[in-house]
């Protein structure tokens, strides 16, 4: 990327989310800000799902150390227990040095279109916006279902002008749960988008996605807004605190999704897939997130769209599957690509197609013995396809996965 002609600020509000902001730098999506603002810690009312010690900040653990140590010429780094998401978020921007500041989200990458970051500079606007793909499912986009006749990508703002757009001021613009937010300014955004982004808000590991549960139950029951999810909260924290429930039963429940919780939308919880515009420069990235995360579960359904393909990794010792359709006959199609440690990822392999049959025998991946790298697994791309009609939303399929003895 070309050096750009003005110095740019990026903050992050993070806590405790190592695998999504390893993911972030080893991506390179950090190199060309001149200055990085990292506020770490949680909020107080996380404590109402948490018993015992709290999670590590960022300098308490070998990562963080590294990342701090290989960027400390341009970082400032605070951290510490903060009321809320607004005290954090301002004084994270509070903190940055440069007239030019970005929020950027731990689990975003973006494909920046640096003719329009530089026109938004030199322009009278004070807040930018990217194209936002919400991604779930290994590369899916969910949306609202109003938006089923017109599935457009949000716009979500992340770039402003400190000389215009004020600390407690900018967070009227951003997508915030549980802040009180004011109404943002339109005359204030500038026209068009910045970059193309994508958001890996349900990509996550185990680990990760179990600290993104406990995050939102806590602050749903903090505000008392949803008796669904206060409930459910209430539960499942006294589960988690007694050790009745552990992380990775936790993180099941999630990615399983509640009907009317964050998680996976489930049937009828107003929500349905889209295939995700496909960016090129970002499709690496998200490859190696699949197989950073290591999560597949073998043991149940998946809703694909018809044509667009699951992405999943599988480990050497993967038993068997049998990928059934509880959609009726469909037309499979599967590639695969094998994984090695500290190794580009291959190109995937030719698919295999299965024409009008309601299931496919995935069988174990034999790789080649002369390979001196330690082999991690391999990548599969499944792909479930039906007749659809033109000019209408996808047809949502159901697999069933089964692990074969």
């Amino acid at each position: 990327m070309a050096k750009r002609n003005f110095k740019t600020s990026a903050y992050l509000n993070y806590f405790n989310d190592l695998a999504m902001l390893a993911m972030l730098d080893s991506s390179g999506q950090l190199a060309d800000y001149d200055e990085l603002v990292i506020v770490d810690g949680p909020y107080r009312y996380n404590n109402l799902m948490l018993s015992g010690s709290r999670a590590p900040y960022l300098d308490e653990t070998p990562f963080g150390r590294g990342f701090l140590k290989n960027h400390a010429a341009r970082i400032q780094y605070r951290k510490g227990e903060w009321a809320d998401e607004r005290e954090k978020r301002i004084a994270a921007y509070e903190l940055c040095s440069h007239e030019i500041i970005v929020s950027h989200d731990s689990d975003e990458i973006y494909a920046w279109n640096e003719a329009e970051f530089s026109r938004f500079v030199a322009g009278a606007a004070g807040v930018a916006y990217f194209e936002c793909q919400n991604l779930c499912l290994d590369g899916y986009v969910f949306s609202p279902e109003k938006l089923a006749e017109r599935p457009l990508f949000p716009r979500k703002a992340f770039a402003f002008k400190k000389s215009r757009i004020g600390p407690a001021q900018h967070l009227d613009y951003l997508w915030l749960v549980g802040v009180n937010q004011q109404a943002a300014d339109p005359q204030q955004n500038h026209a068009a988008v910045l970059a193309d982004g994508y958001h890996f808000t349900q990509m996550r590991d185990r680990e990760g996605q179990t600290q993104k549960y406990v995050f939102y139950t806590a602050l749903d029951a903090s505000r008392h807004e949803r008796p669904f999810v206060k409930r459910v909260a209430g539960e499942l924290g006294e589960k988690l605190q007694s050790g009745v429930l552990n992380a990775e039963e936790a993180a099941e429940i999630f990615l399983l999704g509640l009907e009317g919780f964050a998680g996976l939308p489930p049937a009828g919880a107003g929500q349905r897939l889209y295939p995700r515009k496909l960016l090129p420069a970002l499709e690496v990235t998200l490859n190696r997130t699949a197989v950073a995360r290591r999560r597949f579960d073998f043991r149940r359904g998946y809703t694909l769209l018809s044509g667009y393909p699951l992405i999943a990794f599988l480990p050497p010792d993967a038993p068997p599957l049998r990928c059934r359709s509880l959609s009726g006959p469909v037309d499979f199609e599967l590639s695969e690509t094998p994984v090695y440690l500290g190794e580009e990822i291959p190109a995937f392999s030719a698919p295999l197609r299965q024409r009008n049959s309601s299931e496919l025998l995935l069988p174990p991946w034999h790789c080649a013995a002369a390979v001196n790298t330690p082999y991690l697994g391999r990548l599969l791309r499944l792909c479930l396809r039906v007749r659809s009609e033109p000019d209408k939303p996808l047809p949502m399929l159901r697999l069933q996965l089964e692990a074969l003895s």
